[in-house]
């Protein structure tokens, strides 16, 4: 079956908009059109010896203020690891904090600063010289529309010994590939 090109103007009569990445906000999806976009890399390895969690695996951070509590955040996550003993596992914590230096959330164990995490055993070593790439993609909200910092941390569980290194991968050398975090808020129109 052979398909036809459609002039834009036999379209109701009037011309399409050209897209490009730099017109993706105040795109209508129903009651929602994006409104934000904020992402982060990073390239420093970090090295853990003991379990652990949630531990600091970037200097880096995002960050976005929603327009009312309404507002629908989705994060995009991918972060590489290595470890060279087999049973080590490690998992992934997205935290936000509306302190710049993220000083209420770190150690936090108690969950008020939590967005998601994947746990400590998401991904085991399964041998020696282990790599993975840990990626995940969750919603959530925020509870008032002051600026929200967003931030990676790593999850460890070492049994018996070894290392475990984040934002490591012999042939992956950008910091996206590496360790990547893009949150797109998408604001809520009523």
């Amino acid at each position: 079956m052979a398909f036809s090109k459609i002039a834009a103007e036999n379209l109701g009569g009037s011309t399409l908009p050209a897209i490009s990445g730099a017109s993706l906000t105040n795109v209508d999806i129903g009651n929602y059109s994006v409104h934000a976009i904020a992402e982060y890399g990073e390239t420093t390895q970090y090295d853990f010896t003991s379990s652990a969690h949630p531990v600091q695996i970037s200097n880096e951070s995002c960050n976005l203020t929603a327009t009312s509590t309404s507002d629908i955040f989705i994060a995009t996550i991918s972060c590489s690891a290595y470890t060279n003993v087999a049973g080590n596992g490690f998992g992934l914590m997205l935290v936000k904090d509306t302190a710049s230096d993220f000083s209420n959330s770190n150690g936090d164990t108690t969950g008020n600063y939590w967005l998601h995490q994947t746990g400590r055993y998401t991904e085991m070593a399964e041998s020696t010289n282990f790599y993975a790439n840990l990626s995940y993609t969750c919603k959530f909200t925020l509870p008032n529309t002051t600026q929200t910092y967003f931030r990676l941390n790593g999850m460890i569980q070492r049994p018996s010994s070894g290392t475990v290194t984040f934002n490591v991968d012999s042939y992956a050398t950008t910091e996206f590939t590496r360790h990547g975090v893009q949150i797109v808020q998408y604001k809520y129109n009523g």
